[in-house]
């Protein structure tokens, strides 16, 4: 979305380049490769953490909140009112202001309003039905990224296509190998946005840890292969 967010994750921060470069010395596998290997698990890693996911919550339970959450915003805003021979045009548009309190949130839960607005129920119904197959959508926007690396995506991320976000992009130089994939939020996510950040450089200091642990154990096999 041009007007959207850009999200980029990028593996070339300074100790985890040098961890990789650790572990393909040790491995015996090349720089690029080893970094594909690192890359395909932050990229999983950051789809965990993408919402309707959370450090708590994935797969088809991840899904579950999402369309609950989609409930309780509903149930935040709206009262619903059965209509009797009264016309639906003449009551507040829920599609307009649940748009309205997603922007006021920043793409995070929406906050109890101070009033709550009555509106006709076939209306809301029909945006539920409307937001529910939106589930996973911004967590799309890893999808071709994940693909290209060969890291697993769920069913209900993949169904929404590649539209969102990058393949995997790979930037070499003869000192260093960048790779990157993007993913756009919508301009309404900002705050969102924001906390996934957070959680990119949580994945990306998950890798140092991981690489930190197994490379005494790769050493040591290869002394006693010795």
């Amino acid at each position: 979305m041009p007007s959207g967010i850009k999200f980029t994750v990028r593996v070339n921060d300074t100790l985890l380049q040098r961890k990789i470069i650790q572990m393909s010395r040790a491995t015996g596998r090349t720089v690029k490769d080893e970094t594909r290997r690192t890359m395909k698990g932050i990229i999983s890693d950051v789809i965990d953490f993408t919402p309707p996911s959370s450090q708590k919550t994935h797969g088809l339970a991840a899904r579950a909140a999402g369309e609950v959450s989609i409930v309780r915003d509903m149930k935040k805003l709206f009262i619903p009112v059965t209509l009797k021979h009264k016309r639906p045009e003449q009551w507040p548009d829920p599609h307009a202001l649940h748009h309205e309190a997603m922007v006021q949130a920043g793409g995070n839960p929406v906050r109890t309003p101070t009033v709550k607005f009555h509106v006709d129920k076939a209306k809301i119904t029909s945006l539920k039905n409307l937001l529910r197959p939106n589930v996973g959508r911004m967590a799309s926007g890893w999808v071709a990224g994940a693909q290209a690396l060969g890291a697993p995506v769920p069913a209900w991320i993949a169904r929404h296509g590649t539209g969102r976000g990058s393949n995997l992009l790979v930037t070499e130089s003869d000192t260093k190998i960048v790779m990157q994939v993007i993913n756009h939020f919508p301009g309404t996510a900002d705050k969102l946005a924001a906390q996934t950040q957070r959680l990119v450089a949580f994945a990306k200091k998950a890798a140092i840890g991981s690489l930190t642990r197994q490379l005494p154990y790769i050493l040591k096999k290869n002394l006693r292969a010795i």
